[in-house]
């Protein structure tokens, strides 16, 4: 008798990804790319025999171009695993197979024609029947061994011949192939010889052939053509004389298009009729160098101002008894965009929704990227502990799995990952929430003031903490109104300059901890330091990356600089920048200076900046800009016809240098909205306030509009933004459920995955509690008391989650102008007015007002959808007009900086403890928080 095993399989939608958002799918129909589809997760649980040492599950069926393989884990008796990814649609099949400790096929099922679809649940069963033994599993995956193309380069709308050559080492299978492309046609896309026509606009476009067996197994292999008008061809003139002159027979350049700043290898060839040797001389009709003027194959670089248009390359060839000639060859310096897409998850696995606490769970993904670059994957978690990801790769396919250790208490944890690809492009996956079985609600340990930090060369009205940021163990401080003449960096422990010549130059602290030790690690200024620039107004950190912004320098360079310069230019005041450092080691060094590519003067660029990885977001909250749509890859526009509408730019770092990737403008803008006010990035989304806008709408619009109305002046709005490969698209447009003239909401934003903070200090109700969902007081008898707003995204929808509101909400109290999340923790400054100096836990605060806006942190915590009040924090030596406040979280550490705290002390103490010296006014302080 044969032994039948059940496997009952629940269908259910993944809401964290079931969407699609039509301004992206049309942007993808643009480039002819996939439509983004929608997904659901197959529930896997099935008791059998111990013999069994493997089960695998694969789905196949239309719209799924590679089979989804995955093995199931074994919990107890039982076999079991979430796979999630898989595409909604019909006849959907599910086989099963299982193994034992020798590897031999001992059961196996099917089921067929299943149909998933979103925001349902199916249950089906699949039986694995006993086999008969078969031999151990074995297949080999095709091999290709060689695509040639007729050429890499080709004009627009041109031919280009392909030809590959296979084998499978299993000579019994059947081959099937396929080609794919990011843009151009196939005569036939199924045959090894077929032709690529390319596409009329000119870029780089990804050309992969893949070969796949009957048994799922394939190989890829890519190459990038180069469609340009213009390519690879050149001329000489050649002038006859009694000696037989040399003259230029091909000139090629790879690449024939550039873009101001980049580099194109030459390849010359050259005949000299009479043997003799050639000599070689280069110039060129635009601005740029070459790396070698006298080499037969130099490397030319465009100068980051050359002029977009025809460069001509000339080259003069002399063969020493005095023939000579000259060459000349065209390329072209543009600001082409080429098509780069961000990694596709084809599918994710993980054990099941709940475990024991402490127990083990394993999560898996697979994904691919269109370009074939390496791809590296990042594991995070709410809680409890990571483990080590292991990776392997299949052909064009890359899965990454991790062990995670559930803590002992706590629910609704999450899990996610994010997958990036050679060329920083990254994509984001959150698995279904986890719930630990019998655990409490976890109790957070209690804060306690780590240290108290001090600027080494702090002075009265440096305003030290008037920006703040904290990633791991490294905290940077920017002092904006700093006065030292020094325009170097200062590496070490040495205390900064005591000049006070350059008025409000400013400077940034880099501070590192080492266990608990706190200690100076750096002292940055900018290259060109001057008066009144405020360098260190904004800053950022991410990882060994630090931006800062100067929003009065007032060069008029339009242009990056990547490297340790800058302008030195004054002729456009107050237009600003921003300067990238990096560190190495311990030494940090300036790596870029930002400008965008449409400054003008009072633009305040650099108000706000935002870095992550590899990309870097500026806030330009006075700029001029009349544009209601997004430039992707394009220069931004000189218009200035919208007085202070704000505008955000997006840089990209390839390698070691800086490139615009994107100008961002709402779809809305008006006169004095101050859009980029403030910016906040997760991933490949950015959140970005306009908190002078003035509409009145009072729900938020998923999908690129905006109201048009203005008569909530003040009111405030926040836009989302999402990127797709390097386009950039806007997803949502947020309003809070009670808006309310001068209640600037979007002060202050903060994004970590898909939860959104925003601050609104200019509200006005009296309400001390929190509210869950869109219900939000309409009171307006507590001027200025300030609120925070919670949103959560959900399938690419956003929706209104929570109103919080502080336990002694007074009037004046600006709760919200700074705010910081973390997970399921925010932390809220506040201009609270009390003169406590401890530690209050749950939704306990002071009501004292005897020590006006000393400043106060409130920390809230989610559980579940539910937010609380857990925590609220006091400066030990809490003074009036101190500014207690400005907050940043990471992990278990906040950063609380008070910028207008007054003692004259100059060094960093570890422990509990605040200075009660008032000597220097407005000198400012740090403090870190640890729990």
């Amino acid at each position: 008798m044969k032994t039948k095993l059940t496997l009952i399989l629940l269908i259910c939608l993944n809401f964290f990804c079931s969407g699609t958002n039509s301004g992206l799918s049309a942007l993808a129909a643009f480039f002819g790319l996939p439509q983004t589809p929608s997904y659901g997760n197959v529930q896997f649980a099935v008791n059998v025999s111990s013999s069994l040492t493997k089960v695998t599950v694969t789905v196949t069926g239309p719209g799924i171009s590679t089979p989804i393989v995955h093995d199931l884990v074994k919990v107890g008796d039982t076999w079991q695993g979430i796979i999630g990814q898989i595409p909604a649609g019909t006849d959907r099949t599910f086989s099963g197979e299982g193994y034992n400790a020798s590897n031999v096929l001992i059961q196996q099922g099917q089921v067929t024609g299943v149909t998933i679809t979103a925001n349902s649940i199916t249950n089906i069963v699949l039986v694995l029947s006993e086999t008969n033994p078969s031999p151990p599993f074995s297949n080999a995956a095709p091999v290709i061994d060689s695509l040639v193309a007729s050429t890499n380069q080709v004009a627009p709308s041109s031919s280009m011949n392909l030809n590959a050559t296979v084998h499978d080492p299993n000579p019994s299978d059947t081959l099937t192939y396929v080609w794919s492309t990011t843009g151009g046609s196939f005569n036939n896309s199924n045959i090894l010889n077929p032709i690529w026509t390319s596409p009329s606009v000119p870029g780089q476009y990804s050309i992969t052939l893949t070969v796949s067996d009957q048994l799922g197994a394939s190989s890829s292999l890519s190459f990038t053509a180069d469609v340009q008008l213009g390519y690879g061809t050149g001329y000489g003139s050649i002038n006859v004389g009694s000696n037989s002159s040399p003259f230029v027979t091909n000139v090629i350049s790879d690449p024939s298009s550039i873009a101001p700043g980049a580099s194109t290898n030459i390849s010359l060839t050259a005949f000299d009729p009479d043997g003799n040797t050639i000599s070689y001389f280069w110039g060129s009709s635009c601005a740029g160098s070459f790396d070698n003027v006298n080499a037969q194959n130099p490397v030319f670089t465009a100068s980051p101002s050359a002029s977009i248009g025809p460069c001509t390359l000339s080259v003069s060839l002399s063969d020493g008894n005095g023939g000579s000639n000259l060459g000349y060859f065209t390329i072209q310096i543009s600001q082409t965009q080429t098509v780069n897409l961000a990694p596709q998850i084809m599918s994710s696995f993980q054990t099941g929704l709940s475990l024991d606490p402490s127990g083990n769970m394993v999560f898996r993904v697979t994904a691919t990227d269109p370009e074939n670059t390496p791809l590296t994957f990042s594991w995070n978690s709410s809680s409890g502990v990571v483990g080590t990801s292991t990776n392997t790769i299949n052909g064009n396919l890359t899965t990454s799995e991790m062990i995670w250790t559930a803590p002992s208490c706590g629910s609704n944890l999450q899990v996610s990952v994010t997958v990036t690809d050679g060329d920083g492009n990254s994509v984001n996956l959150n698995y279904l929430p986890i719930n630990i079985n019998g655990a409490p609600t976890c109790v957070l340990g209690l804060w306690s003031l780590q240290a108290y930090l001090k600027a080494s060369n702090s002075e009265t009205n440096d305003n030290f903490g008037r920006s703040w940021a904290l990633s791991g163990n490294t905290i940077v401080v920017g002092a904006p109104l700093e006065d030292s003449n020094q325009n170097t960096i200062t590496n070490g422990s040495n205390p900064g300059s005591s000049d006070n010549s350059a008025p409000a130059s400013g400077a940034v602290y880099v501070y590192i901890r080492n266990g608990n030790t706190w200690t100076q690690q750096a002292i940055l200024k900018p290259s060109n330091s001057e008066e009144s620039d405020l360098f260190g107004f904004s800053v950022s950190i991410s990882g060994d990356t630090i931006a800062v912004g100067a929003i009065q320098e007032s060069s008029n360079q339009s242009t990056i600089t990547n490297g340790s310069s800058a302008s030195s230019d004054n002729s456009m005041t107050f237009a600003g920048a921003v300067y990238v450092f990096v560190r190495n080691g311990n030494t940090w060094s300036q790596q870029a200076y930002i400008k965008p590519s449409n400054p003008s003067a009072y633009d305040a660029f650099g108000y706000s900046i935002a870095v992550q990885n590899d990309t870097l977001v500026v806030g330009s909250k006075n700029e001029s800009g009349s544009q209601n749509t997004i430039s992707n890859g394009q220069p931004a526009p000189n218009d200035d016809t919208l007085f202070q509408s704000g505008a955000v730019y997006v840089f990209k770092r390839t390698g070691t240098s800086w490139a615009e990737e994107a100008y961002i403008k709402p779809s809305n803008p008006d006169e004095n909205d101050s859009f980029g006010y403030s910016v906040a990035i997760s991933g490949d989304k950015i959140a970005v306030s306009s908190y002078y806008e003035s509409s009145n709408q009072n729900y938020i619009t998923n999908g690129s509009g905006a109201s048009s109305d203005n008569s909530l002046t003040r009111a405030g709005a926040v836009y989302i933004f999402n990127r797709s490969g390097s386009i950039w698209t806007q997803e949502a447009y947020i309003k809070p459920s009670n808006p309310d003239v001068d209640d600037q909401f979007g002060v202050n934003v903060s994004l970590y995955d898909d939860t959104l903070a925003v601050g609104a200090s200019g509200e006005d109700s009296n309400q001390t509690s929190i509210s869950s969902g869109t219900t939000a007081s309409s009171d307006n008898s507590s001027n200025s008391s300030g609120a925070v707003y919670v949103f959560v995204r959900s399938g690419g929808i956003w929706s209104q989650q929570a109103y919080l509101k502080s336990s002694n909400s007074d009037p004046s109290d600006y709760f919200g102008a700074a705010i910081s999340l973390y997970g399921d923790t925010i932390a809220v400054g506040a201009l609270d007015s009390s003169a406590q100096t401890t530690i209050s836990y749950g939704s306990t605060a002071s009501s004292d007002n005897s020590a006006q806006y000393s400043g106060a942190v409130y920390i809230f915590e989610r559980n579940g959808t539910s937010w609380s009040q857990t925590a609220y924090i006091k400066a030990p030596n809490a003074n009036a007009y101190d500014f207690f406040g400005g907050v940043c979280l990471d992990g278990n550490s906040l950063l609380v900086s008070a910028y207008l705290e007054a003692s004259s002390e100059n060094t960093i103490t570890n422990g509990a403890y605040g200075s009660a010296d008032n000597g220097a006014v407005g000198a400012g302080a740090g403090y870190v928080f640890t729990r």
